[in-house]
């Protein structure tokens, strides 16, 4: 069922949402869409552009001095300034970027274009050396003619492929940081990154990262630091990180974290499998469904919501024969939720916390109560000092 025939079911008057996203669906088409002729010259793709989008090239290629000129002289001066300064342009690809540009070369210079967001279809735009179009009724996407044999060139460039593959390992691990830590201040990413990887320029690193954050949307910047575009306040998750200063960031190997960095990148852990397999068992539904509602849970329990919040979740997608099959769902949700990775924990499990401090105070029988046996599910010491030194109680922290 469509959105639209959801808002009909619910007694929404559509009509007006129907005009709107029919415009702005209309004024897509017109942007991106329209007819094309291939092969076109440079000049020809950045006619198809506004004056907005060839002052965002302009500025791409740090061509200055140009802001009031007139549309055809502007095309006039990126057309002969982007051939000389397309190593520029690629010092910010990462291999993804640069294999898309590579594959369209391949395929005589245009070619029927992948799926991609919208957003990276405007970047893809705006970059200068790629145009969008309809050609013989398909969407495709297309490099100028005489851009063809220097981007050619340019695969034969040792210092380039070492800079994209310099960019793709950057972007990688700090979307995979973020993915697992949620946010960071700038100097706890980069004392983090050392880690894994040399950066020996900060001022080319900020860079690359700001240029990818414009294509994947995968990750916010702003003056606190960087974090993940699905962390709803990040300025509480780097409260709640300075808020446990015993707490190291969880240790992953450089392989974790690229693979976490890898663009729509899901935890599948054991916990997921799991939890999935649960729903499989005891519900009626398809894989594809039942992952669904895994993942959407998993998002609420990275940003630390609570299991009663969580519980809410499943109450929209399930339907319980009786309470004792309530009581096993929630069993099966707080075993997922004890062994989910967390952002305010630092990418920590809950149940990694439990055992350390379990390890340290089992000795002292004074400490006992401060311990939580998340295998027993027995949750002791409600009022004591959270075991992850937040010096919150448990029950308003990890509980």
């Amino acid at each position: 069922m469509s959105i639209i025939e959801e808002l009909k079911k619910a007694g929404v008057d559509t009509e007006a949402i129907t005009k709107e996203l029919t415009k702005a669906q209309k004024h897509v088409n017109k942007k991106f869409w329209s007819p094309i002729t291939v092969p076109l010259t440079l000049s020809q793709g950045l006619s198809r552009l506004t004056v907005d989008d060839l002052h965002t090239i302009r500025k791409r290629f740090m061509v200055a001095n140009a802001s009031s000129l007139k549309k055809a002289e502007l095309i006039s001066l990126i057309e002969e300034e982007i051939p000389n300064q397309l190593e520029q342009l690629f010092s910010m690809f990462d291999r993804d970027r640069y294999s898309l540009v590579k594959k369209v070369i391949q395929k005589g210079g245009y070619m029927k274009i992948p799926a991609l967001e919208y957003k990276q279809i405007e970047y893809l735009r705006t970059s200068g050396i790629l145009f969008t179009g309809t050609y013989n009724g398909e969407h495709v996407i297309t490099i100028p003619t005489d851009l063809i044999d220097r981007l050619s060139y340019l695969e034969k460039d040792k210092e380039v492929q070492k800079t994209i593959a310099q960019n793709t390992e950057w972007i990688h691990l700090t979307h995979g940081m973020l993915f697992y830590y949620g946010a960071l201040e700038f100097s706890t990413l980069l004392s983090l990154l050392e880690k894994y990887t040399t950066i020996e320029s900060i001022r080319e690193y900020i860079d690359v990262i700001h240029d990818s954050s414009d294509y994947y949307e995968e990750i916010e910047i702003d003056h606190n630091g960087f974090y993940h575009v699905e962390v709803p306040e990040p300025d509480k998750v780097l409260e709640e990180h300075e808020a446990r200063p015993n707490l190291d960031y969880y240790p992953f190997t450089k392989q974790q974290l690229l693979k976490a960095g890898a663009p729509f990148f899901i935890d599948r852990d054991k916990s997921y499998q799991q939890f999935l397999q649960f729903l499989t068992r005891h519900f009626i539904m398809t894989k594809a469904e039942a992952s669904d509602i895994v993942e959407e849970c998993q998002d609420f329990v990275r940003s630390g919501s609570l299991p009663s919040e969580v519980m809410e979740i499943l109450q929209g997608y399930l339907e319980f024969a009786d309470m004792e099959e309530a009581n096993q769902v929630m069993a099966s949700l707080i075993t997922f939720m004890n062994h989910t990775r967390q952002w305010d924990l630092k990418g920590h499990m809950p149940a990694d916390i439990s055992k350390t401090m379990k390890k340290t105070t089992e000795p002292i029988p004074s400490m006992q109560a401060s311990v939580i046996d998340f295998q027993t599910k027995q949750k002791v010491g409600r009022n004591d000092p959270c075991p992850c030194g937040s010096g919150k109680k448990f029950k308003k922290c990890c509980g």
